[in-house]
């Protein structure tokens, strides 16, 4: 019954927006808790955010980890507010480690992952009750949650180091053609 993020405690993350999204979970779900795992300049704020909502016996925000895989098999959810991101490297690792994923469908990353309604959900950024209600829904559905997991260990191969690698050569033998 966790909830997990990971990333840098900085604006881009958005963990100020997770916070009160978690605030609207716990209400229904005192039982789950959310662990975000970074460090930055935001955490003093951030962890002054989760005591004004009273949530510091259920969100911590907790330091990196050498293992981390470990971290996401622990794990239920991964949650990601990112207001953009790149290629989120959170949302391979926890697909790889089969977990469903929930996000914002910031411009950039998430929706090169996830397949909405498949192996977790996309959200419109800052739509708090959006994200709350698709994390409810997957916290309280065990058989959604693991056709979820399941159908993101099989996408995860789409990002695996062999594929990657035969689509490089590809390009090269094809830029090599011309």
């Amino acid at each position: 019954k966790r909830v997990y993020a990971v990333g840098r405690y900085d604006y881009q993350k958005g963990f100020d927006e997770l916070i009160p999204v978690w605030h609207l979970v716990h209400a229904c779900h005192p039982d789950w808790r959310l662990d975000i795992f970074g460090k930055g300049p935001l955490q003093e704020k951030l962890q002054r955010q989760i005591e004004a909502l009273g949530l510091g016996e259920t969100v911590s925000l907790r330091a990196p980890v050498q293992h981390i895989e470990q971290e996401y098999m622990a794990s239920s959810i991964l949650a990601m507010t990112s207001r953009y991101e790149g290629l989120p490297m959170t949302l391979l690792e926890a697909q790889a480690c089969g977990l469903p994923l929930v996000a914002y469908a910031c411009k950039c990353g998430p929706r090169d992952i996830i397949v909405d309604g498949k192996n977790g959900y996309l959200l419109m950024e800052y739509d708090r009750q959006g994200m709350a209600n698709r994390l409810m829904e997957i916290m309280e559905n065990d058989d959604l949650r693991a056709h979820m997991g399941k159908a993101s260990r099989e996408k995860s191969i789409l990002f695996s180091k062999d594929r990657v690698m035969q689509q490089w050569i590809q390009l090269f033998v094809e830029l090599n053609q011309q």
